[in-house]
This record gives C-alpha cells, sequence and structure tokens, in this order.
C-alpha cells in the first residue's frame, strides 16, 4: 500500500482550492489537475508500507498532547518547475505537529524526510506557464480559514490511467 499522513481539508477550503484550480487552467489546460477530493495537506509521505498497527500507534504518541488549530490558505506559488499549489500558513503548531509525526514515525523505523516541510496544497502538475500567465494566477485572491483537528492515514489507490483516489485508513484526533 501507498500511504500517507495528511490533514484533511473541510468544504470551504476546498471550493476556495477548485476556484483557484478553475483559475489556473484557464492559463494551462493541459496540466494534469486533482481532483477537488484529493485536495489535502500533506504531513508525512510513508511510501510503499503495511505496517498499518506500527504507523497508527506512531500517529498516536505524535499528536499526544497537541491541540487543534486554525490555518489559512496563503497564495498561489510554484514548486519547482511544473507544480502548481497553495501555500498553508498561520500556526507554529503545524511545524511542531509535522515533525512530532516525523520523529514518531523514524522511531518506528521508517525514514525520515530530508527536505524542509513547505505546507502547501498541491492544485498541478506538468504545468507550465509563462511569466505572464504566472502573474494572473498568483494574484488570485486566497483567504480560507480551517482548523486541523486531526492527522489522517491515507492509500493512495491508482484506478486506471486517472488520478490516484485516496482512502483514509486511519484518523488521529489532536487533543
Amino acid at each position: 500500500m501507498r500511504l500517507f499522513i495528511a490533514a484533511a481539508l473541510p468544504q470551504n477550503a476546498k471550493q476556495e482550492l477548485a476556484r483557484a484550480a478553475a483559475v489556473l487552467r484557464e492559463q494551462a489546460p493541459n496540466a494534469r489537475y486533482a481532483p477537488i477530493e484529493n485536495y489535502h495537506l500533506t504531513l508525512k509521505f510513508i511510501g510503499e508500507s503495511g505496517e498499518l498497527a506500527a504507523i497508527a500507534q506512531a500517529m498516536g504518541e505524535a499528536v499526544r498532547g497537541l491541540r487543534p488549530f486554525s490555518l489559512h490558505l496563503a497564495g498561489f506559488e510554484l514548486l519547482g518547475r511544473d507544480v502548481g499549489a497553495v501555500r498553508v500558513a498561520g500556526s507554529r503548531e503545524l511545524f511542531v505537529l509535522q515533525e512530532s509525526l516525523e520523529s514518531a514515525m523514524a522511531d518506528a523505523g521508517f525514514p525520515r524526510e530530508h527536505r524542509r516541510f513547505t505546507p502547501h496544497v498541491t492544485l498541478a502538475r506538468a504545468l507550465r506557464l509563462e511569466e505572464g500567465q504566472l502573474a494572473a494566477v498568483k494574484d488570485l485572491p486566497l483567504s480560507a480559514s480551517f482548523y486541523v483537528q486531526a492527522a489522517t492515514l491515507y492509500e493512495s489507490r491508482r484506478q486506471g490511467g486517472g488520478p490516484p483516489s485516496y482512502v483514509p485508513l486511519h484518523v488521529q484526533k489532536l487533543g
């Protein structure tokens, strides 16, 4: 199973992200766009594993003592050369949660991520934008706020040639 841990997004944030993706699609119709139901904030990519009990236990340890917290969408950015994403900002607690998950998972035998954590929601891949097109997207007003109340373990399932579906396997509530 291909697994990752993420913060689920509420419908208001997903709707605002979908509006941003629609504007982006006008500028770059040939990119690969994530379906609205796949929008999430990745906290820890695990990869291929069947160790569900160990992961659930590590998630429980990671969130112990952490309280729900607020975040907000903070603007469009281009990650690397071709990934269109919306930044997520607003809370030091997000970085505490992410590092706590990273540490607990490392203690359970899963490798640490060596790249710096950059909170974002991916809208599109294989995105090709010219400077003028990028300016049109960067000015999108994004302001949805939401609470992170849990960390969710997802399985990414591929079906045919379409986008993957993300199936929640375990929810670990904060607080």
